[in-house]
C-alpha cells in the first residue's frame, strides 16, 4: 500500500512541475501611480519598515527566546523564524514571486 501512495505522490509532483506557470518576480515598491500604492505605502513603509515593525519583530525574537528554557523547543524555533521574517519584511517582499 506504502508503494502506491509513494508512487501516486511523485506522479503528482511530476504534473505539478510540468504543470507549472511562469514565475513573475516583484522586484521593488510600488510606482505612486499603481494600483493600490497606498495600501502597500501603508502596510510597508509606515509599518513594517516603521517602528511598529521593529518593535514587533524584537518582541517576538524576545518570547521565542523565552520558550527555550522552558524546554518548548519547536514552538520557539517557528517564533524566532516569524520574528526575523518581521524584521526583514521589506526584503522579503521584494524578493517574493506571484504566479499568474
Amino acid at each position: 500500500m506504502k508503494a502506491k501512495v509513494s508512487v501516486g505522490f511523485l506522479m503528482a509532483l511530476a504534473i505539478l512541475l510540468v504543470a507549472s506557470g511562469q514565475a513573475f518576480g516583484f522586484t521593488g515598491g510600488l510606482d505612486p501611480t499603481d494600483f493600490f500604492y497606498t495600501g502597500y505605502d501603508l502596510v510597508v513603509n509606515r509599518i513594517l519598515n516603521g517602528p511598529i515593525g521593529f518593535i514587533a519583530g524584537v518582541a517576538v525574537i524576545v518570547w521565542g527566546a523565552t520558550m527555550i528554557p522552558r524546554g518548548q523547543y519547536l514552538p520557539a524555533v517557528g517564533t524566532l523564524l516569524a520574528g526575523g521574517a518581521i524584521l526583514k519584511a521589506d526584503d522579503i517582499v521584494n524578493t517574493m514571486g506571484m504566479i499568474i
